[in-house]
């Protein structure tokens, strides 16, 4: 085999692992994005002994569209952008966009939600929550 077919054949291979790195990528990352036009924002929980406390990340989310919902053990999350966004202006190879974010988060001990307080600065929504003892 000549040098030239070693090398094409090095490329087909190298191609071929790189499509199918990226498309395990997308499936990993295919549960933040829905054909509905919301994102699901990366959120986190924090329980500490007197409150949990859910951040979730909302970049160019419109502070007065957020609305968090208590729901039994868990909370929803909705928040308008600002303006719609396209995948491809965050650099993500991927068709579509998106004008919410949505998601809902399990808290996972007790709480109060009558002494739930929502904050949103820089794009991340903060929520406190009492827990009841």
């Amino acid at each position: 085999m000549s040098h030239l077919r070693k090398i094409r054949a090095y490329l087909a291979e190298v191609e071929s692992e790189i499509e199918r790195a990226f498309r395990e990528m997308e499936e990993k990352f295919e549960r933040f994005w829905h054909m509905e036009n919301f994102l699901e924002p990366l959120t986190n929980v924090l329980v500490t002994p007197n409150e949990v406390i859910v951040t979730a990340d909302a970049p160019c989310c419109d502070p007065s569209s957020v609305r968090v919902r208590p729901l039994e053990n868990r909370i929803e999350i909705l928040a308008r952008t600002r303006k719609v966004v396209r995948f491809m202006d965050l650099g993500i190879n991927r068709r579509g966009e998106f004008s919410f974010y949505k998601t809902e988060v399990e808290i996972p001990v007790k709480v109060d939600f009558s002494t739930m307080k929502v904050q949103v600065r820089r794009g991340f929504i903060e929520i406190r929550i009492s827990r009841r003892l």
